[in-house]
């Protein structure tokens, strides 16, 4: 059984989150995003300092940690008495809601805001990179992927907590 009610709310939580998470990091320090953007930004740029190293992995264990706690969240809410696959079937279509917001709002919607003459990255000025939607959206397939395993240990450490 699907409760499309639970899928919507969770994700929606979830999207909520990890978009002024990203939103925030962008805005105070895009150049942590560096690793995550097309490859003629990333050589345009010069290299990410060790202090943005390090940002940059704080902020992806952040967004990692909250987008897997968020599935094992909406596990629990969602039951154990469904079984297994059910289970694993609710957490990756919120995994894929997520997913869907971050192609179309964090990725496209974001790059279109971008003034590709004024970007917000010195040294990147008039890269291609800012208007390849192609990339992010090969990135995204490869969450339709990754979606499956993240989901399945998301349900088996939802399993874990006693009801």
């Amino acid at each position: 059984m699907i409760d499309y009610r639970l899928i919507l709310v969770d994700s929606a939580v979830l999207c909520g989150v990890i978009g002024a998470l990203v939103g925030l990091s962008f805005r105070l320090g895009p150049r942590i995003w560096l690793r995550s953007l097309p490859k003629d930004i990333q050589e345009l740029a010069e290299p990410m300092t060790s202090a943005e190293r390090r940002w940059a992995a704080i902020m992806g264990l952040l967004i990692v940690g909250s987008l897997f706690s968020g599935l094992v969240m909406s596990t629990v809410r969602f039951g154990s008495g469904h079984g297994f696959l059910p289970a694993i079937l609710h957490a990756y279509l919120v995994f894929q809601a997520f997913n869907l917001f971050d192609l179309l709002v964090l990725d496209w919607g974001m790059m279109q805001l971008i003034d590709p003459t004024k970007p917000p990255i010195a040294g990147t000025e008039n890269a291609r990179g800012y208007r390849d939607f192609g990339f992010h959206a090969g990135k995204s397939l490869k969450g339709v992927m990754l979606g499956i395993p993240f989901s399945a240990v998301a349900v088996a450490v939802a399993w874990l907590v006693p009801s």
